[in-house]
């Protein structure tokens, strides 16, 4: 994303990850400062999940038309002004993120031409060009969509039965007193393909008001996380610390290389790299490097030309009966008929 699209004033991005969470993606350096004190912090986390709850393709929150009351700690820092927009699309294809731009000055209002022109800039420097089908969806206590329900209407039917049990059971399990619930299920699709999908189930959450609500993340592929660059977010350096980490898995897969031989290619523990790989990505590492294995013979399949056993020992499993199992497992295809499907799409 350019540069100017934070400008010279206080403002921020922040992008919602696969895992559920959130991360700062880009700051301005005159906005640093508020990233420093947790209340602020814990502040503009709020604000973007309200903002992404209450989203339209230029939804805007102007701390003069709608004041909430959570705002306190940003106005004890001396922020009188603020717009919040929703962005489609920023890391990854259909997951959203929201720009905060704030000022000191509320003598002089923020007048709609203004928030026009943010929007503008917004949806120029896009990375994603075309509509962008959201993969990011959250529900309320009763199940129902709180973002993009345009984009939950047209979703795999099937998938969208599986993914309402799932979720409606998260919900019973979750209680005020209930730390968050997490969950990561492989659900198949009306075309019988495997859809990866992750679920973080909270008793109170911003984007419900502090009430319960349910994160449903539909999971990316490998190439596109491997298309992320440390330099699409600067502010996150732990997360951009951990991009090399799934280039070397992605690289290395055939060779099924150990937890601990992937932790050292960022200079980190185990037990520290096992945590955070998980928090950011929102699967672990030895998910994550079944799908590249996975994704590397769904393209040595697709040539036609290799013996399933050399696909197997190309891709890094022990025996083809493993492999068989495993790619089944997670395509919800054996190779045989998942090649056969690509090299015959007309079948």
């Amino acid at each position: 994303m350019a540069n100017d699209l934070l400008g010279n004033g206080p403002a921020l991005v922040t992008a919602v990850l696969p895992s559920g969470g959130t991360s700062v993606a880009r700051v301005s350096l005159s906005a640093e400062r508020y990233l420093c004190d947790s209340k602020l912090a814990a502040t503009i986390d709020r604000v973007a999940w309200r903002t992404i709850a209450g989203s339209t393709r230029s939804k805007v929150l102007d701390s003069q038309t709608e004041p909430m009351v959570d705002h306190k700690p940003m106005l004890n820092a001396g922020v009188m002004q603020w717009v919040s927009v929703y962005l489609p699309s920023y890391l990854l294809p259909g997951y959203p993120a929201v720009l905060h731009a704030f000022r000191a000055d509320s003598s002089i209002a923020m007048v709609p031409e203004q928030v026009r022109q943010l929007q503008d800039v917004t949806g120029a420097t896009q990375p994603f060009a075309g509509p962008t089908r959201t993969r990011l969806f959250v529900f309320d206590g009763s199940a129902e969509p709180m973002v993009a329900e345009d984009d939950w209407n047209v979703l795999d039917s099937k998938l969208k039965l599986e993914i309402l049990a799932r979720m409606r059971q998260l919900l019973e399990q979750t209680t005020e007193s209930a730390e968050p619930t997490c969950d990561r299920v492989a659900h198949v699709a009306r075309s019988g393909q495997m859809v990866s999908v992750r679920y973080n189930a909270f008793a109170d959450h911003p984007a419900a008001e502090g009430k319960p609500a349910v994160i449903v993340a539909v999971q990316p592929s490998v190439d596109e996380w491997l298309a992320i660059q440390p330099n699409d977010l600067p502010a996150d350096r732990e997360f951009g610390r951990f991009l090399p980490a799934l280039k070397f898995i992605s690289d290395q897969s055939s060779n099924s290389p150990t937890l601990l031989n992937i932790a050292r290619s960022v200079h980190l523990s185990q037990f520290h790299f096992h945590r955070k790989f998980g928090e950011l990505i929102g699967m672990t590492p030895k998910q994550y490097m079944l799908e590249c294995q996975i994704a590397k013979a769904q393209s040595l399949l697709s040539e036609g030309v290799l013996e399933l056993s050399k696909v197997a020992e190309l891709c890094g499993f022990s025996h083809q009966s493993h492999f068989t199992s495993r790619f089944k497992q997670t395509t919800g295809l054996t190779p045989s008929r998942w090649r056969k499907l690509v090299r015959q799409p007309g079948s």
